[in-house]
């Protein structure tokens, strides 16, 4: 999907971190006389980032900068339209346009989804088990130790298949299939 036509009448589905982008919005409902507008982007619910548009006669040119889109979250994002009228601001008309897959930087680090931070935890929390095993440790609020290993291990798992399958999504090759190790028998 995204964003109807650019230009050369090409549609966008996926943009780079750390690229530019630019295109016109040509709605005669909503003219750039009486209408502003944004493009807003939600990554898992939650808004990730607003670009405001700039009139050109009566179109919307809106121009994602390679600063702006450098601090973007990789995944998949739903895109909106966003109208606000110039002369009463209460007057909002919201429009979805698709979804837009935000790739990472290929000459930079990947940057961690909260999947990512979740599973890092868990596998510090893990370790800790190991190293100490009178030791018990405490991940999302719950305590876990060596005599009861399991819930542990299985939040680990669910955790590493719901990042095997964000990294898919954005092209990046996992280890899917992958059999996991454990380091005690449970």
């Amino acid at each position: 999907m995204l964003i109807g036509s650019i230009t050369n009448n090409t549609n966008v589905n996926t943009l780079t971190i750390g690229d530019s982008l630019s295109f016109t919005v040509h709605d005669p409902s909503y003219p750039a006389s009486e209408w502003d507008l944004q493009l807003a982007f939600n990554l898992q619910g939650s808004k990730m980032a607003t670009v405001d548009a700039t009139a050109s006669g009566d179109n919307h040119e809106i121009v994602i900068t390679s600063a702006a889109s450098a601090l973007f979250k990789t995944g998949r994002c739903q895109a909106w339209l966003i109208y606000t009228n110039k002369a009463d601001n209460t007057l909002r008309k919201s429009s979805y346009v698709g979804v837009i897959t935000i790739l990472p930087d290929p000459s930079g680090n990947l940057t961690p989804s909260p999947t990512k931070l979740a599973l890092d935890a868990v596998n510090a929390a893990i370790q800790q088990m190991i190293a100490a095993p009178a030791l018990s440790v405490s991940f999302n609020g719950q305590s876990y130790s060596l005599n009861n290993p399991r819930d542990i291990y299985d939040i680990r798992d669910r955790l590493q298949r719901t990042l095997d399958a964000e990294y898919a999504e954005i092209g990046i090759a996992t280890r899917s299939g992958h059999r996991t190790i454990r380091s005690r028998f449970i």
